[in-house]
C-alpha cells in the first residue's frame, strides 16, 4: 500500500480527511515505517476506527510534541516529556508555541485523561493552582 492509498484507506476508515494531521505529523514517514501487526503493542492496527500513533513522527508544531519524536533535538527543539502513566510535562519549546492556558484547554478537548504538568516557576504558578498543584 503506497501512501495516497494509506491515506484514502485511513479517511474512509476513521471518517474524515486524514491529510489534514500532516500539519503537525509526519505521516509519510509513519507510512514508510509501519509494522502492519495489530499484536505489537505501539504498531498501527489497519482495523482500528481510529489510531492515536506514537510520538515518533510529531512535529515541533504539534501541541504534545515529545522527546519521543525524531524531530526532538536536546538544548534546541527539545520535546515535552510523558510519563508512563499518562503526565505531560511541556518543555521549553511547548510553552512558546502554546500558552499555559491554550494547552489547559488542548487537553481538556483532546485528551481529557492525560495529566497535564505545568512547568514550576513563578509565571506558571497561578495556572499550577488551578490544576492544584503547589
Amino acid at each position: 500500500m503506497d501512501y495516497k492509498e494509506w491515506l484514502d484507506y485511513q479517511s474512509r476508515l476513521q471518517k474524515r480527511d486524514v491529510s489534514k494531521d500532516e500539519e503537525d505529523y509526519d505521516l509519510p514517514s509513519y507510512v514508510k515505517s509501519l509494522k502492519f501487526n495489530p499484536g505489537d503493542a505501539g504498531k498501527f492496527d489497519p482495523n482500528a476506527s481510529s489510531a492515536h500513533l506514537e510520538d515518533t513522527y510529531k512535529k515541533p508544531n504539534h501541541p504534545t510534541f515529545s522527546d519521543q519524536s525524531v524531530y526532538s533535538v536536546p538544548g534546541i527543539q527539545e520535546g515535552g516529556h510523558w510519563t508512563e502513566d499518562g503526565e505531560f510535562t511541556p518543555s521549553e519549546h511547548n510553552l512558546n508555541n502554546m500558552s499555559p492556558d491554550q494547552m489547559t484547554d488542548y487537553f481538556k478537548k483532546a485528551d481529557p485523561t492525560a495529566k497535564l504538568n505545568l512547568p514550576e516557576n513563578k509565571r506558571f504558578s497561578r495556572i499550577r493552582k488551578l490544576f492544584g498543584k503547589k
